[in-house]
Formats: C-alpha cells, structure tokens, sequence
C-alpha cells in the first residue's frame, strides 16, 4: 500500500483512526475508527459531504475501552479496513485520479460488505452510486489544489507505514 497518493487529509484521518483506537485501548483499527479520523478532518470533502447529509455526528460509532494487556503493542489496521482502503485505492483509480482523497476513504467503506462504517453509513442512508455521484458534484467544486495529493511530508508517510505494515 503506498502511502503517497493519499491526500493530507486522507493521512490525517487514518493517523487520527490510529489514535483514537490507541485511546479506547483498541489494537485493531477498523473502518469504524477511520470513518471518526475522516470526521475529524474539518475541510475534507467527505466530511462536508456527511454533513450536508446530516448524519456526519449520528454515525460515529460508540466504543468500549478495552484492556490492551501488557506491552507497547501499536494499533494495526484489520483486513476489513484494509480492503476498504484498497477499494478507495481502485476507487480513484477508476476516476483517473492521482491521488486518493476522503472522498475515495468513504466510497471504499460504503463498498466493502463486511466493513464496520460502511455499514453505519448504509443503515445512515447512504448507497454507493448516490455518494460517489454526490462526492463527483462536490469534488469538481473545489480548487485543484485541494484535491491533488500533496506528497511532500515524507515524515507523516514513514510513521503511517510503521504503524500500519501492510
């Protein structure tokens, strides 16, 4: 998985899903702790997106702190999110897009069956066709700056790969 291509605000969020799974005591990052990093992600599109649909605050998913056990263990991403995250990788492949944004992030949850925010975002009204339609409309908005992937902080892509070896 290359780091590279993601937006800053796509790396952010899986940073932000990364922490907040390390705050509950969690050594699993799944969809449903990166859907949280995205919504803390203030100007990312699929943020705006989720809260144009007004349910952005309704779906974020209710943890329980877990007991972690001895050890500094670092929090890894599970298979269901790492195949949402290569479904967001052929996502922006499909659109010729040179980098993968929020947008891509959601479109991979909503698509991949077993993931834990895709289900959130489904039983929130969501389908795949109506957002990816919606994310083009809304993507095309912004300036292209915003939108290309801005592969200059080689710090944050070296921590993503240390904690997310894949």
């Amino acid at each position: 998985m290359s780091w590279v291509r993601y937006t800053p605000a796509a790396r952010q969020a899986v940073l932000e899903a990364r922490a907040e799974a390390e705050r509950h005591g969690r050594l699993d990052v799944d969809s449903g702790y990166l859907l949280v990093g995205i919504l803390r992600q203030p100007e990312s599109l699929a943020r705006r997106y989720l809260e144009g649909m007004g349910i952005a605050e309704a779906i974020v998913p209710a943890r329980e702190p877990a007991d972690k056990g001895e050890g500094e263990e670092t929090p890894k991403l599970t298979d269901e999110a790492k195949r949402g995250l290569k479904i967001a990788e052929i996502e922006s492949d499909s659109r010729r897009h040179r980098y993968i944004g929020t947008e891509h992030l959601i479109l991979g949850m909503l698509r991949e069956p077993s993931s834990v925010a895709g289900g959130l975002l489904r039983e929130g009204g969501l389908s795949v066709e109506a957002t990816r339609q919606a994310l083009t409309v809304l993507s095309t908005k912004l300036p292209s700056d915003m939108r290309a992937a801005d592969t200059s902080p080689v710090g944050l892509v070296e921590r993503l790969k240390s904690w997310f070896r894949t």
